[in-house]
């Protein structure tokens, strides 16, 4: 996937699902680093994704960013109010831990 998303531009209709896919496969093997790096250049590039938005949101959660958890998935409900991805971050940052 890694070759087949560096080896394309952005005039490849499929550019934003694909870099949003190596983004979550890259937080799926623990490139955390790398799947922002590739979600920061996606949203500077194409704003309008909410994919790359709500994936980004997710990061933040994970990394307990509050804040960025939620600014980015309401950026991405914004851009479409049904990114399931989003609410579902919404609903976590506003659920008290039970930790």
């Amino acid at each position: 996937m890694e070759k087949a998303f560096f080896t394309s531009d952005r005039n490849n209709i499929n550019y934003d699902f694909m870099a949003v896919n190596l983004a979550a496969l890259y937080v799926q093997t623990d490139h955390i680093d790398g799947a922002l790096e590739l979600l920061n250049r996606e949203i500077r590039e194409a704003p309008e994704y909410d994919r790359a938005w709500s994936n980004r949101a997710a990061i933040h959660y994970k990394l307990h960013d509050t804040n960025g958890a939620r600014s980015d998935a309401e950026a991405a409900l914004r851009l479409d109010p049904g990114n399931t991805q989003a609410q579902n971050v919404i609903r976590m940052v506003s659920t008290p831990s039970t930790q």
